[in-house]
């Protein structure tokens, strides 16, 4: 498994985006991800942290990729332009 830190902004309050990733995160355990932990950095509320491990990157990135997910994303507040992600392995 790969440990993915994925870092972005939000454009709406964080309860909002939240509760939105909260309907969606089915999709996540479908994949066969497993959901780490989600949250914001502790001085801004805007700046999301999400730690998923995932089998590998690429599923990640096929995951991430798919055209159904990005409106939704867009929608929560995700701002797509700054996510930034890191992947861990061991």
């Amino acid at each position: 498994m790969v440990t993915n830190v994925i870092s972005f902004d939000i454009s709406k309050p964080y309860a909002y985006w939240k509760s939105a990733f909260d309907k969606a995160s089915g999709f996540l355990v479908d994949a066969g991800f497993e959901l780490v932990y989600v949250g914001h950095t502790v001085t801004d509320e805007s700046k999301c942290i999400l730690i998923i491990r995932t089998p590998t990157v690429e599923a990640l990135e096929a995951f991430m990729g798919q055209e159904a997910l990005q409106p939704v994303m867009i929608e929560s507040g995700h701002i797509l332009e700054s996510t930034h992600t890191v992947s861990c392995a061991g």
